[in-house]
């Protein structure tokens, strides 16, 4: 497993190279030279940087970034998916018991829990497998998939139906995890929940462990029209979360594939 301060060092990776972070230092550096030569470079970093933000916050542009992952899995109905073992739920879906909060709550990717008690509901999961550990970059070492069934719980999921995941910390942990409690429960045949911003990568390792689960996608973000007014060619916050969310996708996909390339190479 990787170190926690390894996954440290990757979150902040990310996000040093996310739109925002690049629209602020830029024309900061920019400016910062300015007093020590008029170089046409800095200028240059100055614009482009403020451009790059300016384009990512673009509603028409983040949904473009979001679909070209979203558009990987669509969700499904439930009358339309098999019958089968279990549903794999993944964490990242509550806010845990932190004071004013009193209790857990469902967080912006909350439908992956409602999605896996509808589908137990309907009839289509005997089991659900919640693959959920603390996160060492959040300060808590609760694992989540505790708060999860709990919540799950509620929704009348019982309590004999989940079987808890606590240690994974990344999606490719998830898939590890998940692959050995598989074994241990001699499960045969599962649907994978999570959002379908997340589903592209999260299928891919699954299945590179050896989990072929069918997507049971949720929490989708991108609907139609892509243009609905001209609202959606004017730049906001929301759009800017939205495509830093794409960002990480990509890059963390990326680097998946970049570790699993260096792995094959050193057993050679």
């Amino acid at each position: 497993m990787i170190s926690s301060g390894v996954l440290i060092g990757l979150k902040t990776l990310t996000g040093l190279v996310s739109p925002l972070t690049i629209g602020i230092v830029g024309p900061l550096l920019a400016l910062s030279r300015l007093k020590y030569a008029a170089a046409r470079w800095t200028y240059r970093l100055g614009v482009a940087s403020l451009a790059i933000l300016g384009i990512s916050a673009l509603p028409v542009v983040a949904k473009l970034a979001a679909l070209s992952l979203e558009g990987q899995y669509p969700p499904q109905a439930i009358a339309a998916l098999p019958r089968v073992d279990v549903a794999v739920l993944l964490g990242g879906a509550t806010r845990g018991v932190a004071e004013p909060r009193l209790e857990v709550e469902l967080g912006t990717a909350g439908n992956r829990v409602v999605h896996a008690a509808r589908l137990y509901r309907a009839g289509k999961v005997r089991k659900i497998l919640v693959s959920a550990g603390g996160l060492a970059w959040n300060g808590t070492a609760v694992a989540e998939a505790d708060a999860i069934a709990a919540v799950l719980m509620e929704f009348g999921v019982p309590q004999v139906d989940l079987v808890l995941e606590r240690h994974s910390r990344t999606t490719a942990e998830n898939a590890e995890q998940s692959q050995r409690v598989w074994a241990e429960q001699r499960f045969t045949s599962g649907l994978l929940v999570t959002s379908a911003l997340h589903m592209p990568r999260a299928l891919g390792l699954f299945r590179r462990v050896g989990l072929d689960l069918v997507p049971a996608t949720t929490d989708v973000t991108v609907t139609w029209p892509i243009v609905g007014g001209p609202l959606d060619l004017i730049p906001n916050a929301t759009s800017l979360v939205l495509f830093g969310n794409a960002l990480h996708e990509w890059i963390a996909i990326a680097f998946d594939r970049a570790s699993r390339i260096f792995s094959q190479q050193s057993f050679r």
